[in-house]
């Protein structure tokens, strides 16, 4: 069975999110890209990773549907995996690891669209990690995406 009809479900709410957005968040620019639920999702050890020869076997059963660049740097990945739900994150600069990021699918689309709309000015960010909070209390303790952007917009609105 392919990926895609494994996450079949995940999909479907994943597929609300844009396919290229771009973001400023304090000074910092931020490009999100979810072009890969467009086609066939494939594992991290498919990845062309430089430099890297030994591959995890979870990475085989983890699949990138989306990924972030901060200042034209690395590339930090959104992905499911077949081993536990909720998205998780994968960057092979830091630990190459997954890390929990969402609990759902629908947590990860709720969370990007209030990271989002904190970093446009929408709403203030103290109502931004409010609602981060209430949308997955699980992992919003956990160091992650949403809770850096937010730390960086509380940064940015220090310094202004």
């Amino acid at each position: 069975m392919s990926a895609n009809a494994k996450f079949s479900r995940e999909l479907q709410v994943l597929s609300t999110l844009p396919i290229r957005d771009a973001w400023d968040v304090a000074g910092m620019p931020i490009q999100f890209s979810f072009e890969r639920l467009a086609g066939p999702l494939l594992p991290l050890s498919a990845e062309p990773f430089v430099g890297v020869n030994a591959r995890p076997e979870e990475w085989s059963r983890a699949f990138a549907f989306g990924e972030m660049s901060v200042d034209g740097g690395g590339s930090p990945f959104y992905c499911l995996s077949e081993d536990s739900p909720g998205i998780y994150t994968f960057d092979i600069e830091s630990s190459a690891t997954l890390e929990p990021l969402n609990t759902t699918p629908e947590a990860f689309v709720q969370s990007y669209s209030i990271a989002r709309a904190a970093a446009f000015g929408t709403i203030d960010i103290a109502s931004a990690a409010r609602a981060l909070r209430d949308t997955d209390p699980k992992t919003y303790d956990v160091e992650n995406d949403w809770n850096l952007l937010i730390k960086q917009l509380e940064a940015g609105s220090e310094d202004a």
